[in-house]
């Protein structure tokens, strides 16, 4: 899972840098939101296949996390909403390149790792 995590932060860290988010259109915020909802459902996989899983059990820990992991994106995004309010940061992050942009894509993913996780272990519990 710790491998899971630091890829899906690495990538999540290179997009912006590499350049290949365009700064002025929808296309860069589906990248990604697709990226963060791949993380949750490489996380639903892994928990698959390590726990030995059927086939129902691989379509359950899947859906699970998927659900899982947008719940987390979503309370995420509530969180950074609101310390971008506080912290009062002049124009647009993804324009300008503030550092804080990492942070904040960073703590995204792994508040959407955390919910599939958090998820996943609920289900496993009433299994």
């Amino acid at each position: 899972m710790i491998i899971i995590t630091l890829i899906a932060l690495l990538v999540v860290t290179l997009l912006p840098l590499s350049g290949l988010l365009s700064q002025g259109s929808v296309g860069s915020a589906m990248t990604i939101a697709a990226v963060h909802l791949a993380a949750a459902i490489v996380v639903g996989l892994y928990e698959a296949w390590s726990k030995g899983r059927g086939v129902l059990g691989w379509i359950v820990s899947v859906v699970v996390a998927f659900v899982g992991g947008l719940a987390g994106a979503w309370g995420g995004m509530m969180v950074i909403e609101q310390a971008i309010m506080f912290l009062k940061v002049e124009g647009s992050l993804a324009k300008s390149g503030h550092p804080l942009l990492y942070v904040m894509l960073n703590a995204q993913m792994l508040l959407t790792i955390a919910g599939a996780s958090i998820v996943l272990w609920i289900v496993n519990r009433i299994r």
